[in-house]
């Protein structure tokens, strides 16, 4: 767990800090060893049994993001990341297809974003299926069916090295090979969306260079935006508005 409620109000783990878990109120205590990556841990057992430990790639996704929009409770659970759009969720541990099919039912508007770095994913040599639509094959030696029969939008991210994210829209079959069609969105763009932003459509061909430079810009074109035009962008009833990225 990344917050906790404490005397200084929402905060991160901090070495010899304690706090109040915000979904229960049970206490919690700051985990803050050497190997680890700093977190808020439950006296006793965490409240959420959709809870799960957070890789730096979960922790690396969600820092993308405002903190408040991050961990927010609903109901028993504690979703990713909230959205203008809706509900994140940052996926890297196994789901069975009763558990995606649960929290597919649960969280409005959930959108699936998905570790593949570790997958067997070849991109085609001639992979682009439709220019128009910008659809692109990759071959896909071990499927994983969950994600196949997932009724929500699924994301996957091939790894740092790539600069896209590549939505999952349909699988076939060839000669017993199967290939994954997707559809490409620059992380930058896929940001810009869940914000609630205009996307801007740069050619996918070749990648942008510099993520950090286009996320940076992205911030900056957010600070100028009134808090007017930000919460008519919200839909989810009482979504808190943006706090300043921490330092």
């Amino acid at each position: 767990m990344r917050w906790a409620n404490t005397g200084q109000g929402r905060s991160l783990a901090t070495p010899g800090t304690s706090g109040v878990c915000p979904a229960c109120n049970g206490s919690v205590l700051a985990k803050c060893g050497e190997i680890v990556s700093w977190h808020w841990a439950h006296k006793a057992k965490d409240c959420d049994p959709w809870s799960e430990p957070e890789s730096e790639w979960h922790r690396g996704w969600k820092a993308k993001f405002p903190p408040r929009w991050q961990e927010c409770t609903i109901g028993r659970h504690r979703a990713d990341v909230v959205t203008p759009i809706g509900v994140v969720e940052f996926q890297r541990s196994f789901l069975s297809m009763d558990d995606v099919r649960e929290r597919e039912s649960f969280y409005a508007g959930l959108t699936w974003v998905v570790d593949a770095s570790t997958w067997a994913l070849q991109r085609q040599k001639r992979s682009w299926i439709n220019q128009d639509l910008k659809t692109q094959k990759f071959q896909w030696s071990r499927p994983r069916k969950i994600w196949i029969s997932a009724s929500r939008p699924v994301y996957l991210d091939t790894g740092s090295g790539c600069n896209h994210l590549f939505r999952l829209q349909s699988v076939s079959i060839k000669s017993g090979t199967t290939f994954a069609i997707t559809q490409p969105m620059h992380k930058s763009d896929f940001l810009r969306m869940c914000y609630g932003l205009p996307l801007e459509l740069p050619p996918l061909l070749p990648e942008r260079s510099s993520f950090d430079r286009h996320q940076e810009a992205m911030r900056r074109r957010l600070e100028v935006m009134t808090a007017a035009k930000l919460k008519d962008r919200q839909f989810l009833a009482g979504l808190p508005l943006f706090d300043a990225e921490p330092a």
